[in-house]
């Protein structure tokens, strides 16, 4: 729950201001269009008749919902929870069972006051009465304005007005009357100074999990839960274009970060058997290096974004991401057609220069002009999609040519790579809130990067015997 910061509110009104003489304690009314009801003025002291089934709870202990400021919204919303459970169909939450909701309202002013040192005499509202608290939502409702007109004798004369606006001062006066069957749920002059995560949440905090982004994810699962509860089809939606996903230790996606770091190891043991097994005056080790460094921090990022989705965040993870693709492009020409032989150089510095004017275009569209996920979904495609037709093209070639089974590996790894790329296309609502396509993608991609430092490491070493015999 999160922690409030109190401050005193003795003198404050809505937005500094002093509450009206009059019009805040109810004294003194004049009835529709300024014209009094029968030449007299009116007045209305009374309470609401009933008393909300709405009650705070004991001071630190967790409540159901706080709502910061006790104006018309927080009102609405007060009087909306309150017919709900006085309907003859309540809502089906098992919490609520058993007992009421516990519900705290915290306004600085020391009274209802809407407008408070604004209210002028005369003034009408702009919009009917008919969008008052309740009538669009459930006319039957006794928070309704035409039952405040009927409870306080004032139906018949304002029938006889001929006039859907009323005045001001009576419109407030009619949601101090409302206001008033919530005593027990709302304390007045308390000014909120802070709102912050549970303290005792040390981890929560060290995310940067604020007070706005732990309601957006707590009320995404309540919504969730409610929709699914109902049977509702397609119940499980995506907010802020992403799936809402049961935490673990504040980490918003834990199975894509999970994924993510058994990527990141593979990369890191690949990186070492290449150290281990190709010696460093092999032209190549180089190039194979790099592609362990660069999966290293594609994966890394995509740990990070997928802890906690933040602009940064998700651009740092896309750039590495892009880096990663795009040197796969790079050094598979190298391999494939050699460029690294002395005889290639300036072919080889040409290709340097155009994938980095390449990656360098990508940023900068990216981060300067838009930020379009599908550009960058089909930028990541093509170049995979050109490394993969090169690498299955090389596979048949050097099988064809070597008859030995590892040839053949990167035409299978290609495969099992595209069949698992399927999954981003074939996006479903998270398993059990936690396994979703995407994080399925990158379970995927764990066994094919194991699988292809060892075709490295059998290219290179059948690349240096055929060296050492033509020798």
């Amino acid at each position: 729950m999160p922690e409030f910061k109190r401050g005193d509110g003795d003198d404050l009104g809505a937005s500094g201001a002093q509450a009206e003489p009059g019009a805040a304690n109810g004294t003194s009314l004049t009835a529709m269009n300024g014209h009094g009801v029968n030449g007299s003025a009116h007045t209305s002291a009374a309470s609401f008749p009933t008393r909300s089934k709405l009650r705070a709870g004991q001071t630190g202990e967790v409540q159901d919902l706080i709502c910061v400021g006790f104006g018309p919204a927080s009102l609405a919303i007060a009087v909306a929870l309150q017919d709900a459970l006085t309907s003859a169909t309540p809502p089906d939450i098992p919490r609520l069972r058993q007992r009421s909701p516990k519900v705290l309202f915290l306004e600085r002013q020391r009274r209802f006051a809407w407008h408070a040192g604004m209210l002028l005499p005369g003034a009408k509202m702009q919009i009917s009465f008919i969008k008052d608290l309740a009538t669009l939502r459930d006319p039957r409702s006794e928070f309704t304005f035409m039952n405040y007109l009927h409870k306080n004798n004032r139906l018949v004369q304002f029938s006889n007005l001929g006039t859907f606006l009323p005045l001001r001062l009576e419109y407030e006066d009619y949601m101090r009357w409302c206001a008033t069957a919530f005593d027990d749920a709302v304390e007045y002059g308390q000014q909120v100074l802070d709102v912050t995560p549970d303290p005792e949440a040390l981890h929560l905090r060290l995310l940067l999990w604020t007070c706005p982004s732990e309601c957006d994810h707590v009320c995404q699962h309540i919504t969730t839960d409610r929709r699914v509860s109902q049977g509702l089809p397609d119940a499980v939606l995506q907010y802020h274009g992403k799936w809402p996903f049961k935490r673990l230790l504040g980490i918003q996606e834990p199975a894509s970060v999970l994924f993510s770091l058994l990527n990141l190891l593979a990369h890191q043991h690949g990186l070492a058997r290449i150290r281990a097994a190709i010696p460093a005056s092999y032209p190549l080790r180089r190039y194979y290096v790099a592609f362990g460094y660069f999966g290293l921090a594609s994966w890394v990022f995509s740990m990070i974004f997928h802890t906690r989705d933040f602009g940064i965040t998700e651009k740092a993870d896309y750039f590495a991401a892009g880096a990663s693709v795009l040197y796969g492009f790079f050094y598979s020409p190298v391999r494939i057609f050699r460029l690294d032989a002395p005889s290639r150089r300036g072919l080889l510095r040409l290709w340097t220069a155009v994938c980095l004017c390449l990656y360098t275009f990508h940023v900068s569209y990216l981060a300067l002009w838009r930020w379009d996920y599908t550009y960058n979904m089909a930028a990541n495609v093509a170049i995979g999609a050109a490394q993969n037709l090169l690498w299955s093209w090389f596979s048949v070639s050097r099988y064809a040519s070597l008859k030995q089974g590892w040839a053949a590996w990167p035409g299978l790894i290609v495969a099992w790579i595209v069949l698992a790329m399927s999954l981003e296309l074939l996006d479903f609502a998270p398993l059990g809130g936690v396994l979703d396509a995407h994080s399925l993608w990158h379970l995927g991609t764990v066994g094919p990067t194991i699988w292809w430092y060892s075709f490295l490491i059998r290219d290179a070493h059948q690349d240096m015997y055929g060296a050492r015999l033509k020798a």
